[in-house]
């Protein structure tokens, strides 16, 4: 019995250590100054570092053409992976290590960045302003 628990013990550790290790650096995405999100993990042969930039650009680039349209917001599977599109663009790939170090799957974590992105988008588009009739 002892022995059984120190198998699945050291298991859990070596588990944990393996997601430490290839997701040690946490990087902040932003869209204006709110956190989006957060890049855990090295993918498609970029760093976790690499992978965030070319996200905040993206998301950032939204807002500079004007904006879009919420509806526009979609999640698609892609193999392994989980894609979230913007305005037809791709935003972010959501890869298994960076659902794991999230204790979720990509499919879950893909759906909580859209909602974040849903709920973001309209505090940092800039409101046009009312135009006032002259009174008198």
């Amino acid at each position: 019995m002892n022995r059984t628990i120190a198998v699945v013990a050291a298991v859990a550790i070596l588990m944990a250590l393996a997601v430490t290790q290839t997701c040690a650096a946490v990087h902040d995405v932003c869209m204006a100054d709110f956190l989006l999100l957060r890049i855990r993990c090295p993918a498609g042969g970029f760093t976790a570092e690499q992978r965030a930039d070319a996200v905040e650009m993206r998301a950032n680039n939204l807002l500079m053409l004007g904006g879009f349209d919420l509806s526009t917001v979609e999640v698609r599977e892609s193999g392994d992976d989980v894609v979230l599109y913007a305005n037809g663009q791709l935003l972010v790939t959501v890869d298994p290590c960076t659902a794991l170090a999230n204790n979720t799957t990509p499919e879950q974590l893909a759906e909580v960045w859209a909602q974040r992105l849903r709920t973001i988008y309209p505090q940092v588009v800039p409101k046009k302003p009312l135009l006032k009739r002259p009174s008198g």
